[in-house]
């Protein structure tokens, strides 16, 4: 349960994530925004689609300070031998984010299959909630069970979202996210995330302090890359290939006005089963 703190960190977050210039910044940032929740970053992840099917090669993985130390040369070592978790399992069949302990409620593993839990548990984090995104994942942890209201499950989805997205425009892997085809640099993004909220090429630039000039460069490569014929084409592309943060802010409004939270779990649900056919 967060302070109210949370949602607004986690539209800060995720309306200034552009301006991070290193993997460090947007790991710690995102940590700041868990700390409202009580909650840490673990870390961010890469998992090619080989790794998905049972290939036990390294991950590419940004682990943040906060993880005990000696937790990531074990959890290395038991998924050499174990191969991929419980959790796994579940990450690669839905884009909804969950908690390790919804896993095991949806799941029921057995034995080594719980090879992840125990190691968490040994390590004193009791708790652990993904949010997965497309080939990348973002796991935050606590020392305590996790249970989350509907507003503050959306902020964490939100700002997670938003740093996989940025961060993936830092890796040799492009974004790596199954609804995606033109690698746009982040910059290219923003111009039309700006452009696609109703704001001029000269407001957009303002907005991320670059010249007019520079910001038309960023929308004409944009524009070229997405195959559109003007901005209002590749506005309306922009929202078709990338609306996934759009769609995760305004489920997290519909989650502060919600008064009955199973309607908003059933929402979110529904719209994370959907996200993949918006492209």
């Amino acid at each position: 349960m967060s302070d109210g703190g949370l949602v607004l960190a986690a539209q800060k977050f995720a309306a200034e994530v552009d301006r991070f210039t290193s993997e460090l910044e947007i790991i710690n940032a995102l940590h700041a925004v868990a700390r409202h929740a009580d909650l840490n970053l673990m870390g961010i992840w890469f998992v090619p689609e080989s790794a998905r099917r049972g290939d036990r090669k390294p991950y590419e993985v940004r682990f943040h300070s906060s993880v005990p130390d000696g937790f990531l040369p074990e959890w290395w070592r038991l998924f050499h031998q174990h191969g991929r978790s419980f959790v796994s399992s579940l990450l690669w069949q839905s884009q909804v984010s969950f908690t390790m302990g919804e896993a095991l409620r949806a799941l029921k593993p057995t034995g080594d299959d719980r090879w992840s839990q125990h190691l968490f548990h040994r390590y004193g984090m009791r708790d652990a909630f993904y949010v997965p995104n497309g080939s990348w994942v973002v796991c935050f942890w606590s020392t305590k069970t996790i249970r989350l209201d509907s507003a503050t499950r959306a902020g964490l989805d939100l700002a997670a979202r938003a740093a996989s997205v940025r961060l993936a425009s830092f890796s040799r892997h492009g974004f790596g996210l199954a609804y995606q085809a033109p690698n746009l640099s982040a910059r290219q993004l923003s111009i039309l995330r700006l452009r696609a909220e109703g704001r001029t090429l000269r407001e957009a630039a303002e907005h991320l302090h670059i010249k007019p000039s520079t910001a038309e460069e960023h929308q004409e490569r944009a524009i070229k890359k997405l195959g559109a014929k003007d901005i209002t084409h590749a506005t309306a592309e922009y929202l078709r290939r990338y609306g996934m943060l759009a769609i995760a802010a305004m489920l997290m409004m519909a989650a502060m006005l919600s008064r009955d939270p199973c309607c908003w779990l059933e929402l979110i649900i529904n719209v994370g089963e959907n996200l993949p056919r918006l492209a």
